[in-house]
């Protein structure tokens, strides 16, 4: 009879814990890359560090690619996602975006929010909130009592208009606790 043990790569990681994995990973190539520069020339090695670091780099805004995916999108919602879209960009100049886990995300210093778009019935904002801090959500606007995020529905323009506020709200709250 066969019996299973677990091991260290059967443990479940959240979203916190992957984003620090990450970091860990990044700075561990960093430190590999600034010691094979002491033992090149400085011209060669230059060129090979800034590569990589541009390969890293994953807090680029890339309004271009989130136009073209929302230009190709084929969703019954589309134009809501447009103006969420819209209302979060305009809603905190510090704010970036990019496609990320195949859909629009935005951005400062950490993952902020990504769009859900999986359900042809509405529009779902994943907010993410780093080590258990969350923001004070007195609009009733986020939902979930997610150790690591809280989601936003959208189930139409007028729900969008009518939610506008509340979303800006939130947006700047969840930059001003990632400033602290």
């Amino acid at each position: 009879m066969y019996s299973y043990s677990p091991t260290d790569k059967d443990v479940l990681y959240t979203s916190s814990s992957i984003t620090n994995l990450m970091a860990k990973k990044i700075a561990s190539k960093a430190a590999k890359a600034i010691k094979k520069s002491v033992k090149k020339p400085a011209k060669k090695t230059a060129k090979k560090v800034a590569a990589k670091t541009t390969k890293v780099s994953k807090d680029i805004n890339d309004t271009p690619k989130v136009n073209a995916f929302l230009k190709d999108l084929k969703h019954p919602l589309k134009r809501e996602s447009e103006a969420l879209r819209s209302i979060i960009m305009n809603a905190n100049s510090k704010l970036s975006e990019r496609i990320k886990w195949n859909a629009p995300s935005f951005f400062y210093k950490e993952d902020m929010a990504a769009f859900n778009l999986r359900s042809q019935a509405y529009i779902l904002i994943v907010f993410i909130f780093y080590n258990g801090t969350m923001i004070d959500d007195n609009t009733g606007l986020l939902e979930g009592d997610y150790k690591d995020r809280r989601l936003a529905k959208f189930h139409s323009m007028e729900d969008v208009l009518a939610k506008k506020a509340a979303l800006e709200k939130i947006v700047n709250q969840w930059v001003r606790l990632i400033e602290q």
